[in-house]
């Protein structure tokens, strides 16, 4: 993908059934560029995922990610501390689903719902440390004339658990756009950087 906004490129493979079982398989190789309102974000790597289907509802996962970051400031000459983060990220994160639709891809009952935890530390070979809590879920009710009514939500914490260590601003939320939070510009809702 090549836009104004972003560059993104990626290699993904992914087997929901590895040899004929209920474990699954997936890789990703990736180099994305984002500019968002006060800097521009570049990440280079990858990530590995094992995954096991308990259920026809129920899922879950473990994905080791390990990638290069840089942060750089694009609205003025001063490079605040917070960009110091710079360099690898190196995280584990355990995710679980639930799927209770009852069309993967014309659902009209059920819900779609994950909840994860990603830990980044030193321990794992990190320059940047962070501890990030991710839930969303859909759901879907039948109406009359075949319609469906959905909604959808989105819960996000991020913090950091070593004394001293700060969460790096590419590790933050940002929100804003049509996708998101309608009326705000794209990805303006988030951490604001001001400088005389």
């Amino acid at each position: 993908i090549l836009s104004a906004l972003r560059q993104q490129f990626q290699l993904s493979f992914s087997e929901p059934y590895l040899f004929d079982t209920n474990i699954t398989f997936a890789f990703d190789l990736f180099n994305f560029q984002d500019n968002l309102i006060n800097f521009d974000r570049r990440r280079s790597g990858g990530n590995i995922t094992l995954g096991y289907r308990a259920t026809d509802w129920f899922w879950t996962s473990l994905t080791h990610t390990l990638e290069d970051v840089e942060a750089t400031y694009s609205t003025g000459a001063i490079t605040p501390s917070i960009f110091q983060n710079n360099g690898l990220t190196s995280s584990l994160k355990l995710t679980l689903g639930f799927d209770t639709r009852d069309n993967r891809m014309f659902p009209t009952d059920g819900q779609f719902s994950t909840m994860s935890i990603e830990h980044a530390s030193e321990y794992l070979g990190s320059r940047n440390e962070f501890t990030r809590f991710n839930a969303r879920t859909r759901w879907y009710f039948p109406l009359f004339w075949d319609m469906v009514f959905k909604i959808n939500g989105t819960f996000g914490w991020v913090f950091c658990v070593s004394d001293g260590c700060e969460v790096p601003i590419f590790e933050r939320y940002f929100v804003g756009g049509i996708y998101t939070v309608r009326g705000f510009e794209r990805n303006s809702i988030g951490p604001v950087l001001y400088t005389a």
